[in-house]
This record gives C-alpha cells, sequence and structure tokens, in this order.
C-alpha cells in the first residue's frame, strides 16, 4: 500500500492532490534538477510509488521531474533497483519500455535486480528476468554473496528451494569471508533456515569462516541466544571455542552489548569472565573501545573489576574509547573514576593522537576545550596529532589543526610584539587618556 504524508494513495488523483496541497513538495519538482540530500522528500516520493505505486503514478510525476534517472540513494540505488525490492515488475517493465533502462545497474553494494529480487523473496521477479532477459543468475555481490546466500541470510527458504530444484545450485558456495548458507543465516538468526540445511542437506553445521569463527561464536556476536541454547541442547556443542584472534562467545558478547548473553555464560557455564584474545583485549576494554558504557559499569558492580587494565599495544579503557570516539565514556570516567586522561600507550600516542589518527574530530575539539590540551605532543617516534592527520587524509581534522596552529603562532606574535613594546605602548595609554580626560 503506497502511503504519503499518513495518507492512502489509491490512484493518479490521490497523488496529485497530495503533492499539489503541499506547496514546498511540488516547488521541489519544479525547480530541482539533480536529486540532492536537501530535497530527500522528493526522493522519498518517488522511492515509495515505484515500490509501492503504478507506472502511471511514476509517469505523472515525470511531469514535474524529467531527470528521473538521476534519482538514487546514498547507496546508488536508482529507481529499477528499488522497484525489485519490492516485487513492483509493473514499474520494472514500465522503466525498461519507456526510458530504456540500465537493467543491469548495481549499487555501491553489488546488489542487481536478480540479488534483491531474491533477498527480498520475490520469485516472480526472478522468473521474469530469467526468461526475458536471460539473466547471469550467479551474479555475486562485492563481497562474494550469490542468490543463494542472499536468500539463506534474509530467511527466504522458498527461493533457496527454486534455486536447487530449478538450476541445481552449489548450495555450498562461500562468499569472499568464508560464510556459507548455513553461516549467512546466522546474522539474522534464521533458525529456521539452519535446520533446512541440516536435515536436507546433511549439513557441516562445523563450518568456520575465514576469521575462524563458527555458528556458535557468530550466534554469541550477533546477539541470538536462542540460536546457542539450540546448538548447545540438540548438537553438544563446545561453547569454549574461539576463533583466530582468540576471541570466545563471552568476548564477542561484550564487543556487541550482549549483557543478556555474557550473564547467561556466566551463570549457565561458569565462564572464564577474565579471558583475553591475542591482542590481550578484555571484555572492560572491548566495550569500551565499542562504546557500551552499561557493561562496563555491570562489571565494575558486579565483578569488581579492574578498570586500569591495559591491552598488548598499552591502551587502556580511556584510549579504547578515544579511539572509536566514545566521549560519554571518556566522561564517565574522568567523573567516576578520576582518570589520568594524559596516559599514553607504548608509543606515547595519547588520547589526542589517536583521536587525530582515527578521525574523531569530536574527541579531539572536547579535549582542547575543556583539557586546554597540548596539539603539539608528539609520540616516541616524533609523530604529533597533525602528522597523522596528514598520513589518513582527515581534510577536516588537517583544516582544524592547521587553523588552530595559525592562531597560535599569531598569539604567540602578538604577545612578543606587546612584551616587547610594553613601555611604549603605557606611554601611548597614557597619552590618550589624557586626551579622553581633556
Amino acid at each position: 500500500m503506497l502511503k504519503i504524508n499518513d495518507k492512502e494513495i489509491k490512484n493518479v488523483d490521490d497523488l496529485k492532490k497530495i503533492i499539489e496541497k503541499d506547496v514546498s513538495i511540488l516547488r521541489e519538482f519544479k525547480y530541482k534538477h539533480q536529486i540532492t540530500k536537501t530535497d530527500i522528500r522528493t526522493y522519498n516520493i518517488y522511492m515509495y510509488v515505484c515500490m509501492y505505486g503504478t507506472s502511471e503514478m511514476l509517469k505523472y510525476l515525470e511531469t514535474h521531474f524529467s531527470n528521473i534517472k538521476d534519482f538514487k540513494d546514498e547507496k546508488n540505488t536508482d529507481l529499477y533497483l528499488i522497484a525489485s525490492s519490492s516485487g513492483n515488475l509493473e514499474v520494472m517493465k514500465y522503466l525498461e519500455k519507456e526510458h530504456n533502462w540500465d537493467i543491469h545497474t548495481r549499487n555501491n553494494y553489488g546488489y542487481d535486480v536478480y540479488l534483491y529480487a531474491s533477498y527480498y523473496g520475490h520469485l516472480n521477479i526472478m522468473k521474469y528476468l530469467e526468461k526475458e532477459h536471460n539473466w547471469d543468475i550467479h551474479v555475486k555481490k562485492n563481497n562474494g554473496d550469490d542468490a543463494y546466500l542472499v536468500a539463506s541470510y534474509n530467511g527466504q527458504l522458498e527461493i533457496m528451494k527454486y534455486l536447487e530444484k530449478e538450476h541445481n545450485w552449489n548450495i555450498h558456495v562461500h562468499d569472499t569471508y568464508g560464510n556459507d548458507a548455513y553461516l549467512c543465516a546466522l546474522y539474522k538468526g534464521q533458525l529456521e533456515i539452519m535446520k533446512y540445511l541440516e536435515k536436507e542437506h546433511n549439513w557441516n553445521i562445523y563450518v568456520k569462516n575465514n576469521n575462524g569463527n563458527d555458528t556458535y561464536l557468530l550466534a554469541s556476536y550477533y546477539g541470538h541466544l536462542e540460536i546457542m541454547k539450540y546448538l548447545e541442547k540438540e548438537h553438544k556443542w563446545t561453547s569454549h571455542v574461539k576463533n583466530n584472534n582468540g576471541e570466545d562467545a563471552y568476548l564477542f558478547a561484550s564487543s556487541c552489548g550482549h549483557l543478556e548473553i555474557m550473564k547467561y555464560l556466566e551463570k549457565e557455564h561458569n565462564w572464564d569472565i577474565h579471558v583475553r584474545n591475542n591482542n590481550r583485549n578484555d571484555v572492560y576494554l572491548l566495550a569500551s573501545y565499542n562504546g557500551h558504557l552499561e557493561i562496563m559499569k555491570y562489571l565494575e558492580k558486579k565483578h569488581k573489576w579492574d578498570i586500569y587494565v591495559k591491552n598488548y599495544d598499552g591502551n587502556d579503557v580511556y584510549l579504547c574509547a578515544s579511539i572509536n570516539g566514545h566521549l560519554e565514556i571518556m566522561k564517565y570516567l574522568e567523573k567516576e573514576h578520576n582518570w589520568d586522561i594524559h596516559v599514553k600507550c607504548n608509543n606515547c600516542n595519547d588520547a589526542y593522537i589517536l583521536a587525530s589518527f582515527n578521525g574523531k574530530i569530536e574527541i579531539m575539539k572536547y579535549l582542547e576545550t575543556e583539557h586546554n590540551w597540548d596539539i603539539h605532543v608528539k609520540n616516541k617516534y616524533g609523530h604529533d596529532a597533525y602528522y597523522f592527520a596528514k598520513f589518513e587524509k582527515h581534510n577536516e581534522i588537517i583544516k582544524h589543526l592547521e587553523n588552530k596552529m595559525f592562531y597560535d603562532k599569531f598569539s604567540k606574535c602578538i604577545n612578543k610584539f606587546v612584551e616587547s613594546n610594553d613601555k611604549e605602548i603605557n606611554k601611548l595609554t597614557q597619552k590618550i587618556n589624557l586626551i579622553n580626560n581633556f
């Protein structure tokens, strides 16, 4: 059902009324010649019509805005792709016939219309593309996902069965990260897909991706406690498995903010809560790095955590927070734990340098404003924040630091001038006062 401004649009007349009633929308149609972030409402109307409307509605919109091929979102998804995502075959055919559309268009992730149709479960569109356009059905996304994998990812079991039956699909395909259909199903917790693969295809459930993550680890990472319990109960899973980086389910849960899973592992499995990965990060450091203040507070209160723990690189929680721009955690540590904000890692990088390296200008401005930070501080190799900003091409930070350095240099020159000419200025000031008094 097509709705705009919470009003149901059944036909062209309904669409015409709502657009002409909203003068600002009509003005955008008449005077905008290229879609931008500022006229997102215009784009949204086109998008909604392509998703839920008719070809007649789309044709009406074109009387106000002719450059229909300019309409793409921030992911470079055009109207043809959008129509396929909602199963709107009528609009797709209209775009092909009336606009000679590039039907093989892709967005930034590598999705084409066939992959979108598979992802969203529109079997009729897949069949149409195969029959009418002799489609390359084995097309893949940028990350190597094909139609079978994206279907498993989004729980489209009917599509998977169709590909198996009609196209004798290679169901054991992997993406570039080493994920197969079973692991892809985990991302959104598609337990039905997992059970289907086990039952119908005698699946190797102990498969791991390139990083050494198995189904149990990924379930903890994405917060699917139900799947973790299923694996334990039905498959007697070894819950203490680790990946290539030494991360187990408890570390993954803390990284992603899944406190419920952490508590479950503690209670049901008597977990070693002080486990660390290969880089010596524990759950407290990972919680800080990923912005999970609630977990940090839980560990402090429940387990009397050593909050001054550091990893292999010498980063503590304050530095970890600065790396990823978690200002709330930095303020918390300052207020509640009177933190040494000038702490440095093994390479003598402080919070300011790390923020610059990672493009976190908000952290830098906070440290300058609230703590009068020395922006020229250097690490053990003689590199400062400006060096790292230039190295990483963080243009906004480069400009900010150049302005700061110019201001500081100018201020020093003024102060030096004032000091050297202090006597003359005093004499001049006295003369001005005499004139004013006269």
